[in-house]
């Protein structure tokens, strides 16, 4: 059994961290709550016309204020799939702590590509060689802040959702065993 009281998975976009949140729930017998749904079900928007409405800082505030209502709820046995930026405030790392166990699920830039070229509720993304550069760019000065704000990481490239199910599950385990 899992003592943490939530478990808050962190990543790049398009790295399946609501995918996997979702199933990791249901494994756990946990709850599953996607960052992104939430503040979009709370501002009536989607994301897309958040950002055109109020920019970028406009809706990292949002997601401020989201983590900061959950730590007051002071609710557990949460899975919590954040959006990819939501670490780069460092009040929101501080926030994700103090949540729970935090999760980076990390993939190969090759692959998010391949899974986000397409999808059109990104804003930060278009199907352009542009596109991928910016992103690209965007990755590699990510991946610092995914890596101070984890407890675990998980590499998934080659990985089933099963077989990530088990290296968060295996890495909290023995993390339990040493504390």
């Amino acid at each position: 059994m899992i003592k943490h009281q939530n478990i808050i998975l962190i990543g790049f976009m398009g790295c399946g961290k609501s995918t996997v949140g979702y199933e990791l729930a249901k494994k756990l017998k946990f709850n599953f709550v996607d960052a992104d749904a939430a503040i979009v079900a709370k501002a009536e928007k989607s994301i897309t016309k958040i950002f055109s409405e109020q920019g970028e800082a406009g809706f990292r505030q949002l997601e401020t204020d989201y983590l900061s209502e959950l730590c007051k709820q002071n609710i557990t046995g949460q899975i919590l799939a954040t959006g990819g930026g939501m670490v780069l405030n460092k009040k929101n790392r501080e926030y994700m702590k103090q949540l729970g166990v935090v999760i980076w699920l990390d993939a190969k830039f090759d692959l998010i590509w391949q899974r986000v070229k397409s999808a059109k509720h990104r804003p930060l993304v278009s199907n352009t060689e542009e596109s991928k550069f910016e992103l690209s760019r965007l990755y590699d000065a990510r991946s610092s802040v995914y890596a101070q704000a984890c407890d675990f990481k998980v590499e998934i490239d080659k990985l089933s959702i099963d077989e990530i199910i088990l290296g968060i599950v295996e890495s909290i385990r023995y993390s339990e065993k040493s504390e």
